[in-house]
């Protein structure tokens, strides 16, 4: 599914994704010139490889990230996000990861660039997962400031009759339409790979992708967030350490075992955070 999407949105890029460094400019790696790294208020505080890693995904349409444990991936990420907020490269952002407890992390760590953020969840974890910056807590404010809008009537009549489908379809539909208009507004969606399919999303277009920890998640997996096409895609993990989890031993043998990030390593520009 993901790649006839792909090949029929965009055929490069679809391209670049299966052969890697054969459709794609590699660019020397030097110096970061200062004047890029007067866009970047922490840059005092980060070493040669972090500034390297920033540059690059700002330039590249795919970037991969190396860092094993303790080399701030996850602090480099979020510098790449606030250049490109900062310089208005990207007016809308898309940041996924593997689980919800790596999402909510990020979703923390991005509420301090002061813009609209909203982590998208799951219907059946939106209970579990509730602060201002998620949609469920979003969806919680809306019907707290408009207790007469459709959503809030939906949700009040799912409250009386959680026994019979045709509430929760009602509450469903009216909740279907405030998260389209959440997420419009919003400036970084945050979700898991597999919410990145959600569609809610459908058609949005994204100027930035962000996918952490992709080496833990198989290939069709990380596809997911990958196939809305950004013009900037940036991927961190470390290949050297988990790897997905393949129950079926026979889509292990067959390549389901190995991530995207580590077939696509060094095979599209690659910086090693030290």
């Amino acid at each position: 599914f993901f790649a006839g999407y792909l090949i029929s949105k965009d055929p490069k890029f679809c391209e670049i994704l299966l052969f890697g460094d054969e459709y794609m400019e590699r660019r020397a790696l030097g110096p970061v010139p200062d004047d890029f790294l007067a866009n970047i208020p922490n840059a005092k505080n980060m070493n040669p490889s972090q500034k390297q890693a920033i540059y690059l995904a700002s330039k590249e349409r795919i970037l991969l990230i190396h860092g094993p444990p303790g080399t701030g991936k996850s602090t480099t990420a979020m510098e790449i996000v606030g250049y490109f907020l900062r310089t208005g490269k990207a007016k809308k952002i898309l940041i996924t990861s593997p689980s919800n407890t790596v999402a909510c992390h990020l979703r923390e760590k991005c509420e301090k660039f002061g813009v609209e953020v909203c982590q998208l969840t799951a219907f059946l974890h939106a209970d579990l997962i509730k602060s201002p910056n998620t949609m469920a807590g979003k969806i919680d404010k809306h019907i707290r400031d408009y207790p007469l809008s459709a959503v809030a009537e939906a949700r009040k009549y799912y409250n009386a009759n959680r026994s019979y489908p045709v509430a929760l379809q009602k509450y469903r539909t009216a909740e279907d339409k405030i998260k389209r208009q959440i997420l419009g507004e919003s400036k970084i969606i945050i979700c898991t790979f597999f919410m990145a399919c959600d569609r809610s999303l459908e058609g949005m277009e994204f100027d930035l992708i962000v996918c952490d920890e992709v080496t833990q998640s198989t290939e069709p997996d990380v596809l997911g967030p990958i196939s809305y096409a950004a013009p900037h895609i940036v991927l961190l993990g470390d290949h050297k350490q988990l790897a997905p989890t393949v129950i079926n031993q026979i889509a292990g043998e067959n390549g389901l075992s190995v991530s995207l990030f580590e077939r696509l390593f060094n095979k599209l520009p690659t910086v090693q955070l030290d």
